[in-house]
């Protein structure tokens, strides 16, 4: 299982200098042991193009593990967690991307243990009603005029 994000970065104002992005994604469960048998959940930058499709599972890769999002026991990761991305955004922008995409993953796909191993994530729409959406935070200057 994967969990893919699309940003919109259309309304960004002209002359925007980024100054930070951040990737905040609410973990609020976990089913198993992702942490001890899948290792690490890390994020992907990825193109989605013109949306979400099966090919999006392991394609359009254009940086592979950017890093870390939790690891370690997973009781000491439910809630929020952060993720730098700033230079992601800004390769986003210089390529002309209107969106910036994330694919969060474990390092390992599968135990092959026949049990459940996973964390439940809520999306940016709050589907979940947790009051916590995934978001991309985005911090900028604009240009004197």
């Amino acid at each position: 299982v994967r969990m893919a994000y699309s940003f919109d970065l259309s309304e960004l104002p002209a002359g925007a200098i980024l100054q930070s992005a951040t990737l905040r994604v609410w973990l609020s469960d976990t089913v198993g042991r992702p942490f001890t048998v899948l290792g690490n959940l890390v994020v992907d930058h990825v193109d989605l193009g013109s949306g979400l499709d099966v090919t999006d599972y392991a394609g359009g890769t254009l940086e592979s593990n950017i890093g870390t999002l939790a690891s370690g026991s997973a009781a000491s990761q439910l809630g929020y967690r952060n993720l730098g991305v700033v230079s992601q955004v800004r390769s986003d922008i210089a390529a002309g991307r209107t969106r910036s995409d994330f694919r969060l993953r474990f390092a390992v796909d599968t135990s092959f243990d026949r049990f459940d191993d996973l964390v439940e994530v809520n999306d940016g729409a709050d589907s979940r009603r947790l009051r916590a959406p995934t978001t991309l935070e985005l911090v900028y200057l604009l240009e004197a005029q």
